[in-house]
């Protein structure tokens, strides 16, 4: 369920995803992220920082933020909403020298919160049969940013807006030799040879190119793939290391660690079958059944801005097996206990 837009007057793009959580997916870009969890429960991580968020929990990832989510409970869904910094530009907010900090565990009974969902509702709601109404598009998207503004923070953590183009530019040499390369040992001397330029020179393109460091950009390529062969139970943990570019394993486990709070072996043993059933559908479509109880749950969501934050799927077939599911560990604790 993914809603796409160009807002011509704006000249902005607006990325409206709802899709599972699964597994770990390592993810960071450019734009600002505005989560919410519609059912569910997971753990998301943020720059190294983890947290657990309960259905109805919303967050806002600042571009070029490192961030991960992981599953707690079966049919866990969310909405995601990517804004183009631009966006935040043209209408005032100094990003270069600001931030968002929203988030709903630090104060969780502020209503600006579900005038926030209603509003990514709408938004949402109002392209639903392919039409494009400008005027109502306008409005929701100018209610969010107002709404963001309550958020908004002036100070030294600033953001990173400069990131790689599709198009051509100085660091494509050097994006795609560690996309092809990021097993390999890899130096900042060796790229800066490659590309005819300096260390030094090379060191500073990344940080303005990319907004990280060369050595945490390496390191988060590394650890995209390192996560996809930790569901291989046949891999070994030295395998994982070495397979991945990482030079011995104690490197690997802090490196894991430092962004997900967590060993690359606790973070395997999580894993189970649901969850990999899921990742294989990642960002998939939802089904017939899931699409219509969202759609339903939404649309209560505007009629009533007080609705309660019900699982929006608790007639689905996962709805079953989730409370099968936790009955069966409830009656295990009871007999381990007894």
């Amino acid at each position: 369920m993914q809603k796409k837009l160009h807002i011509e007057n704006q000249n902005v793009d607006v990325d409206q995803l709802i899709y599972k959580i699964g597994s770990y997916h390592y993810n960071w870009h450019n734009n600002l992220e505005l989560f919410w969890l519609i059912s569910g429960r997971i753990e998301m991580t943020v720059d190294g920082c983890s947290q657990v968020m309960e259905k109805g929990d919303i967050i806002l990832i600042n571009s070029n933020s490192g961030h991960v989510t992981f599953a707690l409970k079966p049919n866990s869904i969310a909405m995601r909403m990517y804004i183009s910094p631009d966006f935040f530009i043209k209408n005032s907010y100094n990003l270069d020298q600001g931030y968002f900090e929203l988030n709903t565990l630090w104060e969780k009974n502020n209503p600006v919160f579900q005038h926030l969902r209603k509003a990514l509702a709408n938004l949402y709601l109002c392209t639903e049969n392919g039409t494009k109404n400008l005027v109502k598009i306008n409005k929701y998207l100018f209610s969010i940013a107002d709404l963001l503004s309550e958020f908004y923070q002036k100070g030294n953590k600033k953001m990173n807006l400069q990131a790689v183009t599709q198009g051509e530019t100085a660091m494509d040499t050097v994006v795609e030799y560690i996309k092809n390369h990021y097993a390999e040992e890899i130096t900042l001397d060796l790229l800066a040879k490659k590309c005819n330029y300096s260390s030094s020179y090379l060191s500073k393109l990344f940080k303005s190119e990319l907004g990280i460091n060369f050595y945490e950009y390496l390191t988060r390529h590394r650890l995209i793939y390192a996560i996809k062969d930790l569901a291989n139970p046949e891999l070994k943990i030295s395998e994982i290391t070495f397979r991945n570019g990482f030079s011995d394993v104690k490197s690997f486990n802090n490196m894991f660690k430092k962004h997900f709070q967590q060993t690359p072996s606790a973070y395997r043993n999580q894993l189970n079958n649901d969850l990999k059933i899921v990742d294989r559908q990642f960002k998939k479509d939802l089904t017939t059944e899931e699409k219509e109880d969202i759609t339903l749950y939404l649309k209560k969501l505007v009629s009533n801005g007080s609705v309660q934050l019900e699982n929006p799927c608790s007639g689905c077939l996962a709805k079953e097996y989730e409370e099968k599911y936790f009955g069966l560990v409830k009656n295990i604790k009871q007999v381990m206990t007894n």
